[in-house]
């Protein structure tokens, strides 16, 4: 009986020593997981905090011209750079209908340099039935969200006058290029985009245009969050204004979020939001890489191939070019397909076609300074224009009118 009382309570001992082992164990490992969710909140933290300390301040504050005056604006936390991951947060899709878009695109980018520049519209007079929409490339932003540029009513006017629907192109140019610093502070504040959209509107409304084509580049890739809900915040806004939005993305064949070319584009999340995306599949080579085509085939239909399983194929608008670049020693140079014309006529050029890049080139010399051009013509368009078909994508654009000649307008002419 005595050992059996022993063993009874040497028993009840032992469980209870368990018992505390047990909960000190899962104390310790909430504690563990406390201090590690703590630790990489204070990561992010500090992360958030050295971008926002490494961002460079635009050196202007342009007053835009018949623009309302901006709110005051208040900086938000940039978004931290996200991890590498393929499929992104599924973005509602808006579902107010925007100004009636044609079934199928032909989308001419156009210009006004000055008040002296009418290529754009003069091609566009020439050709009525060239295009069904034009993007007007002549509005910029700053990081405030104040829009300035050239107006352009004459290619507005006309437009409207011709059942073609104009867009005003919005850029974050800063003097000869594309600003990361307007792109920083504009898309780094929930307040400077309401400031850009709500002064858009006014630009819209005032100048006759039917919505927007934004074209911002070289954007920061740890600005991609920023850029997606921007474009989200834009687009809720035009369409309860009844306007298209737009928007260009560079060119890529993969997703590399990280990428500070292309990064910044989330084509899932633009695509989910958008009325539709121009992808500018031109410039695959320029003035600063070694010479080659403007748009190879193969690349091309690559950035198309890995489009449409991102973006909705009724959604998808594929960049043309209608001009070359000229490589030597002596300087780069751009070349209106006109001016590429001369040229070849001036020094009796045989032009190649290049059966890889499925693009034409030629070379000649000048003062013993041997120049190299690659260009685009009737061929290699239309070629491209196959590739559009054969996605069956929303349709084509074409930087820009007024550097093509008459066998672009030939091949436009084919879709």
């Amino acid at each position: 009986m005595k050992k059996l009382l022993n063993f009874g309570i040497f028993t009840i001992f032992v469980f209870l020593l368990l018992l505390y082992n047990v909960e000190f164990e899962n104390k310790y490992a909430y504690a563990l997981e406390t201090s590690s969710n703590t630790s990489k909140s204070l990561r992010l933290d500090i992360k958030a905090e050295k971008k926002v300390n490494l961002t460079p301040s635009p050196t202007i504050a342009v007053t835009p011209t018949q623009t309302p005056t901006p709110t005051s604006t208040a900086t938000a936390t940039v978004t931290p750079s996200p991890t590498l991951t393929p499929t992104p947060t599924v973005m509602p899709t808006p579902t107010t209908t925007p100004f009636q878009i044609p079934n199928k695109i032909k989308l001419g980018f156009t210009t006004k340099y000055n008040n002296d520049d009418f290529s754009s519209y003069n091609s566009l007079n020439a050709n009525p039935d060239l295009v069904n929409l034009i993007s007007v490339f002549t509005y910029q932003t700053d990081g405030s969200g104040n829009i300035t540029g050239t107006n352009a009513p004459e290619q507005v006017n006309y437009a409207n006058n011709n059942n073609i629907i104009p867009l005003a192109l919005v850029t974050n140019s800063l003097g000869s290029g594309f600003s990361q610093a307007v792109a920083t502070e504009l898309l780094s504040s929930a307040s400077n985009r309401q400031t850009f959209i709500t002064n858009l509107i006014f630009v819209i409304k005032q100048n006759g245009y039917k919505g927007v084509n934004i074209d911002f580049e070289d954007i920061p890739y740890i600005l991609r969050n920023n850029y997606t809900a921007f474009i989200e915040q834009l687009k809720t806004a035009l369409s309860n204004e009844n306007l298209i939005t737009s928007v260009c993305v560079a060119a890529k064949c993969i997703d590399y979020p990280t990428n500070a070319w292309n990064g910044a584009f989330d084509y899932y999340a633009i695509g989910q939001v958008a009325d539709f995306v121009v992808i500018m599949t031109y410039d695959e080579h320029g003035p600063w890489s070694n010479s080659g085509a403007i748009a190879s085939y193969n690349w091309v239909n690559s950035v198309i191939n890995y489009a449409v399983t991102v973006i909705p194929k009724e959604k998808i608008v594929m960049g043309l070019a209608s001009y070359g670049y000229e490589w030597s020693s002596a300087g780069n140079k751009a070349y209106s397909l006109t001016q590429i014309d001369n040229i070849i006529s001036q020094n009796n050029i045989t032009p190649i076609f290049d059966n890889v890049s499925k693009s034409p080139y030629f070379t000649y010399t000048t003062n013993e300074i041997l120049k190299t051009v690659w260009y685009e013509n009737y061929q290699s368009i239309t070629l491209k224009i196959n590739i559009a078909r054969n996605y069956e994508i929303k349709g084509i654009a074409l930087w820009r009118l007024g550097l093509e000649n008459s066998a672009i307008i030939d091949a436009i002419n084919t879709y």
